[in-house]
């Protein structure tokens, strides 16, 4: 991603997710890296808002420099801890804003920028089991189906 205007040092890019989308606030912050031009981490101050469903990128002096972040640079961010939307086929976009040391907006991207991704595909089950309680032929009797799911099923999914 780049910003128009530089974005100085404790200033901050806030990420502001789809509503179809969530954070898993503890694996975020543990999980926020800025990646070089060759995939190299460095690791970011990252916090994660779940009320606003937002992440926030601090920009420290210690991982992009003195002068911060300059504008139309490009910088690459890899964070972990969302969860995907659950629906096929729907299209959802991000919100991106960066703000000074005093909390003033200095960019936002709109809307039609592209910053959007949509889901293709739905989760395969990791694996079916099938248990009679009994397997006499002809009999009358209980099935257990065991179903490992292969994405995690939240409670009141």
């Amino acid at each position: 991603m780049k910003t128009e205007h530089n974005v100085p040092v404790n200033g901050r890019i806030r990420v502001i997710l789809p509503e179809d989308m969530s954070i898993e606030t503890s694996s975020l912050v543990n999980n926020c890296f800025r990646l070089d031009k060759s995939n190299r981490q460095t690791r970011l101050d990252c916090t994660a808002n779940s009320s606003n469903n937002s992440f926030e990128v601090m920009v420290r002096s210690s991982t992009f420099g003195i002068n911060g972040l300059q504008g139309n640079e490009q910088f690459q961010v890899q964070v972990s801890g969302f969860r995907n939307p659950k629906e096929v086929s729907v299209t959802v976009a991000f919100k991106i804003q960066s703000f000074d040391d005093s909390e003033r907006l200095i960019d936002e991207s709109d809307p039609s920028s592209g910053f959007t991704i949509t889901m293709k595909s739905i989760g395969r089950l990791g694996s079916i089991t099938v248990i009679p309680a009994s397997a006499t032929n002809g009999a009358a009797t209980t099935y257990g189906f065991r179903v490992v799911p292969g994405v995690t099923i939240s409670f009141g999914d």
